[in-house]
């Protein structure tokens, strides 16, 4: 008997939403939906009939778009479906890991960030679902927070007076404080008037539930096509935040403190020399701007 795979993947995650965190599942279903399409495009329809050489293809196929580390999620779940279902697949039982790689993620140029902040300006926020998207906005460059950070603040640890929000979901497992701007205070104190009362700040006005990290990845990509950018991801807005501050002459020790560094190594990556600030250092230190030549 032959597995279909839409039925298969299917099958898996019923069984696993019983024992896993909502949260999990969500991510899981986010790459198996992937995974799901490209099958669907290369007419892959059972498992038994992917092979190592049509595995090998999409691995390379996923490498144009996303890194190691996510590859090696996808093909992970891909192998558990198979043991789920019984089913033997020699290549995916050996599969070793792709190599751990380090992605950068660049701050946002002036240009781009122009580009931004103008889809920012027009956005409508009489519709509470772009209003969030506004927020969105806002808070990644005000805070330099990061994007997992931002969908789990909760309402109750907004402190408006004192502009402040504490984080106690974070990266490190420690709680953590962002600051932000009286522009960015008077929008929340509208969007924080609107329905329904919830426990955490974002909301997804269309399927109405809290906003979650592929509502946001999806963001990113609709951020991307409306501003013509060549990538956008929820941490460019933090090196941006990092890059900005870095240029605006701010002591470091505070700047590892803001963006909650435990080592300042990781803070150097984040201010590497901009193109701008490297450009306006050799105007202002070059020897033959800083120098009179005589005939």
């Amino acid at each position: 008997m032959k597995h279909i795979f839409e039925n298969s993947i299917d099958e898996y995650m019923e069984e696993l939403e019983l024992d896993v965190a909502p949260q999990t599942i969500q991510a899981y279903w986010y790459n198996l939906n992937v995974v799901r399409k490209y099958l669907k495009e290369k007419n892959i329809k059972y498992l038994e009939h992917l092979s190592k050489d049509k595995i090998i293809d999409m691995i390379k196929h996923f490498k144009k778009t996303c890194k190691n580390v996510t590859i090696n999620k996808r093909i992970r779940l891909l192998k558990r479906i198979y043991e789920f279902h019984n089913v033997k697949n020699e290549y995916l039982s050996n599969f070793k890991k792709l190599k751990r790689t380090t992605i950068h993620y660049d701050p946002f140029t002036e240009s781009q960030l122009k580009k931004i902040m103008n889809y920012a300006i027009n956005i409508d926020t009489s519709n509470p679902y772009e209003f969030t998207r506004l927020i969105i906005i806002y808070l990644l460059l005000d805070t330099g927070i990061r994007g997992s950070e931002l969908l789990h603040v909760e309402i109750k640890n907004i402190d408006l007076d004192e502009r402040v929000i504490k984080l106690t979901h974070t990266k490190t497992k420690k709680q953590g404080y962002v600051f932000f701007s009286t522009v960015t205070k008077e929008l929340l104190q509208d969007y924080l008037k609107l329905q329904p009362e919830r426990k955490y700040l974002l909301w997804n006005y269309i399927s109405y539930k809290n906003y979650t990290y592929i509502h946001l990845r999806n963001f990113m990509d609709h951020l991307k096509k409306e501003c013509n950018l060549v990538k956008c991801h929820a941490h460019m807005f933090r090196h941006t935040f990092a890059t900005r501050m870095h240029e605006s002459g701010i002591d470091f020790l505070v700047l590892q403190n803001l963006m909650r560094h435990e080592n300042p190594e990781m803070t150097k990556i984040y201010t590497r020399t901009s193109y701008k600030l490297k450009k306006k250092s050799h105007d202002s230190y070059g020897i033959l701007n800083n120098i009179s030549i005589q005939n």
